[in-house]
């Protein structure tokens, strides 16, 4: 008997993410589109190399983040009177939503948007026979990719709780000539007969969506490269850091139709992999051997490298990156340096360099505050702008509670 299982992720110990964890009434309702585009999203960047397809860190990933993530994806899968009842507003919503992480999106009548990695959806309507519904998914969860299902009205009272919803199924089992299938949705999963499931006693029915991705070889190889390069340092700059760096690099270049997404993708993970600060390299001595090991020609070679080496704040302080990569990634390193995440790095770089919180809090005055009008790019400085108030809040509550301040 065959069996298939694909892995799924944990949001602070549950299985997966919930819908009754949103903000507001409508979205608890009938987020159902909004949750299963998110986890399929969340599955992607951790098992399938596209990091860029999650604006959080699939490694850490609360419950707090998934929220966020999930009135993100609102603007494009929202709740809406008759619900998302049919494949085509999913995938043109989910579609969009990839063009705005710099992802191309390839569907079954063409091919849309641009750079280095590509989605493509299809469907395969509820009308289709059985057997089709059942060879579509075994093949699917065997070449490692969930299949997002919907299903409208059904006549078996045992699917109640799947009615007019949306889903993820990511698993099979044979059992004695019965396909089960694993579905999951709010936080939980169920075996059940994917022939029962199918043939829901109505007309109109809903059905599955068929994604495959493919992506620049290079990319993974790049992002297994620098995990292995940082592998054991805690500081600021790690692993986690380039691959924020990289999926900013990526929403930046993807507003810019003058920048190469690919040499900002590689700009952006080989950023850091000279870090004078970490390494005894010369030339860009590691970026420059992996480019060589991947055959990255001579000219694009080149053209990382000066991307690259126009990121450091030290380094550059006020000039301009000459070129449209160099700014983008600029950008995409300057805003990991603000917001939340600039504020954990921040204290993070201090305890491991043993200097005392006071000293921490001064860099906000002296950099960190003044990157937000360093900004190059329309799409830096808009995405700036929230995080640079955040850390201002934050040193004002700081100030308050250490009593430097009145409240």
């Amino acid at each position: 008997m065959a069996k298939r299982e694909l892995e799924h992720f944990t949001v602070d110990g549950s299985y997966g993410g919930n819908q009754t964890w949103f903000r507001t009434f409508m979205m608890r309702l009938g987020g159902c589109g909004a949750e299963t585009a998110c986890d399929l999203s969340v599955y992607l960047a951790l098992h399938r190399g596209a990091a860029a397809v999650c604006p959080f860190d699939p490694h850490d990933f609360s419950r707090a983040d998934y929220v966020d993530f999930a009135h993100v994806m609102e603007k494009y899968l929202w709740p809406r009177r008759t619900g998302i009842d049919k494949l085509s507003i999913f995938v043109d919503g989910y579609e969009k939503y990839l063009r705005d992480r710099g992802v191309t999106a390839d569907t079954a009548d063409g091919a849309s948007g641009g750079g280095i990695i590509a989605v493509r959806l299809d469907t395969l309507d509820g009308t289709e026979p059985y057997e089709k519904a059942a060879e579509a998914l075994i093949r699917q969860i065997d070449a490692g990719f969930p299949v997002p299902t919907l299903i409208l009205n059904h006549k078996n009272k045992k699917y109640k709780d799947y009615v007019w919803h949306w889903f993820l199924i990511n698993g099979y089992e044979e059992r004695e000539g019965t396909l089960m299938v694993k579905a999951v949705t709010y936080s939980n999963y169920e075996w059940m007969d994917l022939k029962q499931l199918w043939d829901t006693g109505y007309e109109r029915r809903g059905g599955f969506v068929l994604v495959q991705i493919e992506s620049d070889p290079v990319i993974p190889a790049a992002i297994a490269y620098i995990t292995d390069l940082f592998r054991g340092n805690s500081g600021g700059h790690d692993a986690a850091h380039t691959l924020r760096v990289y999926r900013n690099a990526l929403m930046i270049a993807a507003g810019d139709p003058e920048c190469d997404v690919k040499i900002a993708a590689l700009a952006a993970l080989l950023h850091d992999a000279d870090d004078h600060k970490l390494f005894g390299t010369q030339n860009n001595a590691n970026a420059r051997r992996f480019l060589a090991e991947q055959g990255v020609p001579a000219q694009m070679t080149e053209r990382i490298i000066e991307a690259v080496n126009s990121v450091s704040f030290s380094q550059n302080r006020g000039r301009v990156p000459e070129t449209p990569e160099g700014r983008a990634v600029q950008d995409a390193d300057r805003l990991d340096g603000i917001g939340a995440v600039g504020i954990a790095r921040t204290f993070a770089y201090g305890g491991e360099h043993g200097r005392p919180m006071e000293e921490s809090v001064q860099h906000f005055h002296d950099k960190l505050l003044r990157l937000k009008g360093m900004m190059n790019t329309p799409a830096g400085q808009f995405m700036a702008a929230d995080r640079h108030a955040f850390l201002e809040e934050f040193l004002r509550r700081y100030e308050e509670e250490t009593g430097q301040k009145e409240p």
